[in-house]
C-alpha cells in the first residue's frame, strides 16, 4: 500500500515536471510593469490655481529572466498615456492626456497637471482617479521572439485641501529706473483662505544682467498677511553696464507662519520685468508756427513722469532734413525733478520745396544718471502741422478807382505777413492798355511781422476804356533779416474804371446858334473867294 502512495506521487510529479519545465525552458523571461502613482505636494488651498506634479512609480513584477536587460524588458511600461480625473475633488483639471514615453522599474519624472480648485472648497482628502495606459512585453521567448500587451489601469492619488495662505503675482515692473538702477516691484496677492503670519518675499533674478545690489536674491519682510489682501514689495535693481532692453525673468517664494505656528513657504511664483532705462518724460501743448519755405517755431512743454531727477536734462530734436531743418537741435531743460514740467522752443527752417502738411518730429531728453552718466531716454514722438506756402506780402486796394479818360493815384496797403521784419522794399507797377502809369515805383523803409503801409502810384485810363475792372500787377524787391535780397512773387490788383460824370453840356439853341453863325461865315467866304 505504501509502495503504491509513493509510485503515485512520483508519477504526479513527473507529469509536472513534464509540464511545467518544458515550459519554461521555452521562455527566457516572464513579467510585467507594476505601477502606482503619488503626487509630489498634495496640498492645496481653496481658490488657488496650481500645477500639481505626479510621478508614476514602477516596482516591476519578474516571474523570469535569464539576463538584466530581459528583466528590463518585461518589467518597462512603454508608450505611457497619463490622464488624471477630478473623482469627486472640488477641482477642474485643465490638462488633458499626456504621453509620457515609457517607465523603467524606478521613479519616473514629474507630470504636471494643471488643476484650479473651487473656491468654495470643503477641506479634507479627495481621492483622485490616474487612468494610465502602457504597452509592455509579457513574454520572451527562447527564440528571441516578444509576446506584446497593452493594459489600462486605473490608479489613485490623494489631494489633501486644507485652510492656508496662497499666493499669486498681481503685477511686476521696473519702470522708474534711473540710468542702471532702479526700483523693482512686484504686487503679490495672499489668494488663499488663511493668514500668512511673519510673511517675508524673496525676489530671485534668473538673469546676471539684473540683480540686487552683489546678489542674484533680495528680500523684503511683509509681516501679517490676511486672505485676499495685496502687498507690494520693492526692492532695489542693478543692470550690467551694456545691458540689453528686454524682459528679464524673475521668481519669488513668500516665507510665512501658518495658522498652527509651523513654517511654511508658497511655490514659486515666476514673472518677468522689462526695466525702463530712464526717467519717464511726456510732451504737452506742442505747437508749430512753420509754413513752406519760412522759418517758423516749434515750442511746447516737457514732463518728467518719473520718481527721479533728471540732472542736467535736454531735450533733443530729430527732424527730416530733407525738409525741415532745426537752427538748434537740443534745448536746455536744466535739472527736472519728479513731476516737474519745463518750456522749450526750436526755430526751424522749412525748405521751399516741403509740402504743407502733418510732420511727426522725434524728441528724446538726455540727462545724467546718478553715477553721472550721460543717458538718453526712449524716443518721444509729436506731431505738428506745417502750414502751405504763403505770400510775403498782403496787398489790398485802398484807392483804385479812375474815370474813363482820367487819372489819378493808386493807393495799395501793404502788409507784412511773415515771422520776421523786412526793411528797404521797393515796389514796381506794370499796366497795360487801357491803363497807363506816370509813376510806377514806390517805396517803404521797413515793416514789421504784421505791420501794414500805404504806397501810392500815379495811373490813368485811356477815353476808350470801357466800365469794368482792369488788371495792374506788382512785384517787391527788399531784405530779409538776415540781410539777404529778395524778390517777392508777382501780386494783381484790379483798377476800377468808370463812366465820366455828364456835367449837361452846352443848351441846345446855343448850339444851333453857333452852328448857323459857322455856316454864315463859311458861306460868305467861299463866296468872297468866287468873285472876281
Amino acid at each position: 500500500m505504501r509502495r503504491a502512495r509513493i509510485a503515485t506521487i512520483v508519477l504526479v510529479v513527473f507529469v509536472v515536471v513534464a509540464v511545467v519545465v518544458p515550459g519554461l525552458a521555452m521562455a527566457r523571461a516572464r513579467g510585467e510593469p507594476d505601477l502606482s502613482a503619488l503626487l509630489v505636494d498634495d496640498d492645496v488651498t481653496p481658490g488657488q490655481d496650481v500645477d500639481l506634479e505626479l510621478v508614476l512609480q514602477n516596482s516591476g513584477e519578474v516571474a523570469y529572466a535569464t539576463s538584466a536587460s530581459e528583466q528590463a524588458r518585461v518589467t518597462t511600461a512603454r508608450a505611457v498615456q497619463v490622464t488624471l480625473e477630478s473623482g469627486s475633488a472640488p477641482i477642474d483639471v485643465q490638462t488633458s492626456t499626456q504621453s509620457i514615453g515609457n517607465v523603467p522599474e524606478g521613479v519616473s519624472s514629474p507630470i504636471a497637471f494643471s488643476i484650479s480648485v473651487d473656491e468654495d472648497a470643503e477641506t479634507g482628502e479627495y481621492t483622485l482617479p490616474v487612468e494610465v495606459e502602457y504597452t509592455y512585453t509579457s513574454v520572451i521567448g527562447r527564440d528571441g521572439g516578444y509576446n506584446e500587451r497593452t493594459r489600462t489601469r486605473t490608479l489613485e492619488v490623494t489631494l489633501v485641501v486644507e485652510d492656508g495662505a496662497s499666493f499669486d503675482i498681481v503685477s511686476a515692473s521696473a519702470d522708474d529706473f534711473f540710468g542702471t538702477s532702479g526700483p523693482v516691484e512686484l504686487t503679490i496677492e495672499n489668494t488663499g483662505t488663511g493668514t500668512a503670519v511673519d510673511s517675508e518675499v524673496s525676489i530671485t533674478s534668473e538673469s546676471g544682467q539684473l540683480t540686487f545690489g552683489d546678489s542674484e536674491t533680495a528680500s523684503t519682510f511683509v509681516g501679517e498677511w490676511p486672505a485676499g489682501e495685496t502687498r507690494t514689495v520693492s526692492v532695489e535693481g542693478n543692470l550690467a553696464e551694456g545691458a540689453d532692453r528686454r524682459s528679464y525673468p524673475l521668481s519669488a517664494t513668500v516665507s510665512y507662519e501658518d495658522a498652527d505656528g509651523d513654517d511654511a513657504e508658497s511655490e514659486v511664483l515666476r514673472t518677468g520685468v522689462s526695466p525702463r532705462v530712464e526717467s519717464r518724460f511726456a510732451l504737452q501743448d506742442v505747437e508749430s508756427t512753420l509754413a513752406v519755405g519760412e522759418e517758423g517755431a516749434v515750442t511746447g512743454t516737457v514732463v518728467n513722469e518719473g520718481r527721479s531727477t533728471a540732472r542736467n536734462a535736454g531735450l533733443v530734436l530729430s527732424a527730416d532734413t530733407r525738409n525741415l531743418e532745426p537752427v538748434e537741435t537740443e534745448y536746455s531743460l536744466g535739472d527736472l525733478e519728479a513731476g516737474e514740467s519745463a518750456e522749450f522752443g526750436f526755430d526751424v527752417e522749412v525748405s521751399e520745396s516741403a509740402a504743407g502738411g502733418p510732420r511727426q518730429l522725434d524728441f528724446s531728453v538726455r540727462y545724467r544718471d546718478r553715477n553721472n552718466e550721460v543717458v538718453e531716454s526712449d524716443q518721444i514722438d509729436a506731431r505738428i502741422d506745417v502750414g502751405p506756402k504763403r505770400d510775403t506780402f498782403a496787398v489790398v486796394p485802398a484807392n483804385a478807382t479812375l474815370e474813363a479818360g482820367g487819372s489819378g493815384q493808386l493807393r495799395l496797403e501793404v502788409t507784412n505777413q511773415g515771422d520776421e521784419p523786412l526793411s528797404d522794399i521797393s515796389a514796381k507797377l506794370f499796366a497795360n492798355d487801357p491803363i497807363a502809369t506816370s509813376d510806377d515805383e514806390a517805396f517803404i523803409a521797413r515793416l514789421d511781422p504784421g505791420e501794414s503801409d500805404t504806397i501810392v502810384f500815379g495811373v490813368s485810363a485811356a477815353g476808350t476804356a470801357l466800365e469794368k475792372s482792369y488788371p495792374v500787377s506788382l512785384d517787391f524787391q527788399y531784405d530779409d533779416a538776415d540781410g539777404d535780397t529778395l524778390l517777392s512773387n508777382t501780386y494783381q490788383v484790379p483798377v476800377q474804371v468808370t463812366e465820366p460824370e455828364d456835367d449837361g453840356g452846352p443848351p441846345i439853341l446855343l448850339v444851333v446858334g453857333v452852328l448857323v453863325v459857322v455856316a454864315g461865315v463859311g458861306y460868305y467866304l467861299y463866296r468872297r473867294r468866287q468873285t472876281p
